[in-house]
């Protein structure tokens, strides 16, 4: 489990997790091969609803709503298919999360309102998503049908927040905003590599 090792706050979330999952399953609404997956989905969930205002509070401080809310909104459409990296517990997502919006707020989105850069960036997230099938995840994992059924998607869903930011981007008063979308999607990608660089280590640690 995610919070297998875990601090008071995490456990409480755990067993409350697990609480309503129970509560499903005794009503015969969830399976039981499927227990693991949902505690695991209702901790993310509520962790989303606990930290987002957060998230977008502070982006906002260091940028504006409208250009945090894009980048967070395009970040999270593309990541649910993708995956990626995933901190061990759930005050390092929230410290993680924080830092990856305050540094696409102070630098990579007033970098990608520069036309090579916005390009450069666009091309080689695009290339990621493409080229690399989504990073499977201990607590969540996907079958080679699953994967690449959400690889399919991923594409789609790239192409679609790919156009968006370019017609935003050639809008002037929006381009702040086609920035935000296509920083969204390198975040995404980026996401990606280091969640597979970090499933190899620990499969080679396991082979030890």
């Amino acid at each position: 489990m995610l919070f297998s090792e875990v601090d008071g706050g995490e456990m409480m979330l755990h067993t409350l997790s697990r609480k309503i999952a129970y509560f499903f399953y005794n009503k015969g609404l969830l399976p039981q091969g499927e227990l693991e997956w949902a505690i695991y989905t209702i901790e993310r969930r509520v962790l989303s609803m606990l930290f987002t205002p957060c998230i977008l509070m502070i982006g906002s401080i260091l940028s504006s709503f409208s250009t945090t809310l894009t980048f967070y909104i395009s970040f999270v459409f593309l990541r649910h298919k993708v995956g990626g990296y995933h901190a061990e517990t759930s005050m390092g997502c929230f410290f993680l999360s924080i830092l990856v919006t305050a540094f696409a707020s102070c630098f990579v989105i007033p970098l990608a309102m520069k036309k090579i850069e916005f390009f450069v960036l666009l091309l080689f997230s695009c290339f990621i998503v493409f080229a690399m099938k989504p990073a499977n995840h201990p607590n969540m994992k996907m079958s080679e049908d699953e994967s690449a059924e959400n690889h399919k998607r991923a594409k789609f869903r790239v192409m679609t927040e790919a156009n968006i930011a370019v017609i935003l981007f050639y809008i002037p008063t929006a381009r702040i905003l086609g920035a935000a979308v296509l920083v969204g999607i390198f975040f995404a990608a980026c996401s990606i590599l280091a969640g597979k660089i970090k499933l190899e280590v620990k499969e080679k640690e396991q082979r030890k």
